[in-house]
């Protein structure tokens, strides 16, 4: 999947990340907290399969996969030792044996709830998007519904198999049990984007952007998301929090480019040399120098040109366009 400024990185527990329209970014979905082992499970087998689950929460999976197999051993079909071995098995990047065991799991108990989310996960890190979107069904009518995870992790899993129009709607489910969920609102709105749903894909991004957990990559990728829908002075808007904050080259960068976009001339030639105090770059300066002469500022279109040219030494495209640059800076 591509976004201009998305970072894509693998899922912590609850949450997700950013993605664009073309299928789910991350990794794998959700994740919830560990289930408990059931009442019914003989006393012993109980206490281990309970310290195993605060291990692997604790992330000490060599010894929670030692009390699971004290379970394991004698009853290979146990739902949650199965159900811990796979977790095991997934920080051991043995992906193909935590499916197995977490389908043994939910063979042996449909009701635990957090292997369907595991097992969901994992299925859409490997891109088997029929079978993730399957498991993450039966999961939900198991929970009547009530699992964030499992609508979130159906939504990837249909926006995987291209199904957009029933990804956002997962994805609204989801966020009914879970408004905070950053991650998966992004998401949606960059799925809402693509089926060309306007309004309320700015009204997602809108709340991404606004929302004082969001981490700054998210919030420029908004940014970004909201200027392709034309909402520049929105743009402009909630990049303005992150250079008040502490400027950075790249962020005035974006921020001058939804300025112009937005009709603030002055504003983006203040805002890209701001950029390129910080950090000189061949981009910063064609913004420089496309702007400049724009504004009909002699001066400052030979200065970026000529700037552009000695960065771009060895560079025959950027050397050629310095000197058309300089040529028409001389006319100006």
């Amino acid at each position: 999947m591509k976004h201009l400024l998305a970072v894509v990185a693998l899922v912590a527990v609850g949450s997700a990340v950013a993605c664009s329209p073309a299928g789910p970014s991350q990794a794998e979905g959700p994740k919830p907290d560990l289930d408990k082992p059931p009442k019914g499970a003989a006393s012993g087998e109980a206490a281990d399969l309970e310290d195993a689950l605060e291990l692997v929460k604790a992330k000490n999976f060599t010894a929670a996969k030692a009390r699971a197999l004290q379970v394991y051993e004698k009853n290979p079909k146990h739902a949650v030792a199965n159900y811990v071995l796979g977790m095991v098995a997934e920080e051991e990047k043995q992906d193909d044996k935590a499916v197995a065991f977490y389908k043994v799991a939910l063979t042996t108990d449909p009701a635990l709830i957090g292997a369907s989310i595991y097992l969901s996960a994992i299925l859409i890190k490997l891109e088997k998007y029929d079978e993730a979107a399957e498991v993450a069904k039966n999961g939900l009518k198991t929970a009547k519904g009530a699992s964030f995870e499992l609508h979130a992790n159906l939504g990837y899993a249909l926006a995987g198999k291209k199904d957009l129009a029933t990804a956002v709607k997962s994805w609204a489910n989801a966020l009914k049990l879970n408004p905070d969920s950053i991650d998966v609102r992004f998401d949606r709105a960059e799925a809402l984007a693509a089926l060309g749903q306007k309004d309320e894909a700015i009204k997602e991004y809108k709340a991404v952007a606004s929302n004082p957990k969001a981490e700054p990559t998210l919030v420029r990728a908004s940014a970004h998301g909201l200027s392709q829908l034309g909402e520049h002075a929105v743009c402009v808007a909630v990049l303005t929090p992150l250079v008040d904050s502490k400027p950075q080259p790249d962020v005035l960068k974006q921020r001058a480019q939804c300025k112009h976009k937005a009709g603030d001339l002055p504003g983006a030639r203040a805002d890209i040399d701001a950029s390129i105090k910080l950090k000189p770059t061949l981009n910063a300066h064609g913004f420089g120098a496309q702007w400049a002469e724009e504004a009909k500022d002699k001066k400052a279109c030979t200065l970026h040109w000529t700037e552009l040219g000695k960065l771009g030494v060895g560079n025959a495209k950027a050397e050629s366009e310095a000197k058309k640059g300089l040529d028409r800076c001389k006319k100006l």
